[in-house]
């Protein structure tokens, strides 16, 4: 029966156990899908941006060069425009940030005094708990004293044992030991051995088991009281089938742990999920920010490969160069701005 029990709740430990990794994996894989489907925004957001700046620099240094090439006016370029909505994607960013920090402030200041409120209410129970143990001492005390106040003993050492009882358990201090058993009408030798063997007692830190707990060596099947596992009460129900309470004890013991093993799965499943969910949710978000910073690199790469060619063209510029061959120079360079490095496909 206990090999059977065992196997059983090892049976049952790996149900639960590998029900739980499925359902988090399956949970893991639909975070990640609804994790790359909003990336796709992401993506296409810092896709259209990059074609944005690529038109923005192609309309700027075409009107550039038209005012030296065609005589034209020189018209504002773009690419304002789009510097300013950079810096109002930043902005929007730190907006979000600043939110989400406080949100972050304010569950931590929430968390801290949930922890204090059931500080104090563990303080308090306690301060109760110890007003009563202060007054069961005190009745003790009083008890105490009236035992000894008896003038008449009709069994010593029952009496003794009484008394020793009762001082063990108050945890009494030695000079109250001392300040009641000098009361009592014996011989000082007597009361002296007497105090010794109450404070003792009520030092030392063992004490003799029940015959419950550890029999009494008769050679016969015993209750085995102290249990730490629920096959101890299924053991103890099989001595004693015709008993109820061993009965109930086992089914309500073995119920209970296992509701318990159950719910402590579940709910590590359910944090491991939430886990995920939320490095997801921090994903997006360092993506989404990280959107305007691309933008910016993706634009001074641009003007970093750039800006040399337009310089040459002003230098040809002011060596006289025919403008035809000047044409052809800036063609060159708006080639460049639209296909050259770096390329709008990462």
């Amino acid at each position: 029966g206990v090999l059977t029990i065992t196997a059983m709740a090892f049976m049952s430990k790996m149900f639960v156990d590998g029900f739980k990794e499925i359902w988090v994996k399956k949970k893991e894989a639909d975070i990640q899908k609804n994790l790359q489907e909003k990336l796709i925004a992401v993506e296409t957001q810092s896709f259209g941006g990059k074609i944005q700046i690529t038109r923005s620099m192609l309309s700027e240094k075409a009107n550039e060069f038209s005012e030296w090439l065609c005589n034209e006016p020189k018209t504002p370029p773009v690419f304002s425009r789009f510097n300013s909505k950079l810096q109002f994607m930043g902005k929007k960013n730190e907006e979000n940030k600043k939110s989400d920090n406080l949100k972050y402030f304010a569950l931590g200041v929430a968390t801290l005094l949930g922890i204090t409120g059931f500080g104090f209410l563990a303080l308090k129970n306690l301060r109760t708990s110890k007003q009563y143990l202060e007054k069961n001492i005190q009745k003790n005390k009083t008890k105490i004293s009236e035992i000894i106040s008896q003038s008449i003993i009709t069994n010593k050492e029952i009496y003794k044992k009484n008394l020793q009882n009762m001082f063990q358990a108050i945890d009494a201090k030695p000079q109250y030991i001392q300040q009641e058993v000098s009361k009592l009408p014996w011989e000082e030798a007597e009361k002296k051995n007497f105090i010794d063997e109450i404070t003792f007692n009520i030092k030392k830190s063992t004490a003799q088991a029940d015959r419950a707990f550890a029999g009494d060596g008769t050679p016969k099947t015993a209750l085995y009281s102290h249990v730490n596992d629920y096959r101890a009460f299924f053991y103890n129900w099989l001595l004693d089938t015709s008993n109820p309470l061993f009965r109930n004890l086992f089914i309500g013991i073995t119920g209970l742990s296992a509701v318990s093993y159950g719910g402590k799965v579940l709910g590590e499943g359910i944090k491991e999920v939430q886990v995920k969910k939320m490095n997801a949710e921090t994903e997006l978000e360092l993506q989404q920010k990280l959107v305007a910073t691309e933008l910016r690199n993706f634009k001074a790469k641009k003007d970093s490969a750039i800006e040399p060619l337009c310089d040459e063209f002003y230098v040809q510029l002011q060596r006289g160069k025919p403008k035809q061959e000047l044409k052809t120079i800036a063609e060159n360079i708006l080639f460049e701005v639209k296909n050259g490095p770096p390329f709008v496909y990462s």
